[in-house]
């Protein structure tokens, strides 16, 4: 009984950590694309 609780709160962090990891790639995803010249916003010459 004990041991399956803790084994539910485990999974349960190991989803939350692979959450917060896909939420910080696409922030990072994200931040890249901001970054990039948008047409018209550089002269390329």
């Amino acid at each position: 009984m004990d041991t399956d609780e803790e084994e539910k709160r485990h999974c349960r962090h190991i989803d939350t950590m692979t959450i917060f990891r896909q939420i910080e790639g696409l922030g990072e995803k994200i931040w890249q694309i901001r970054q990039w010249p948008r047409p018209g916003e550089h002269d390329y010459g």
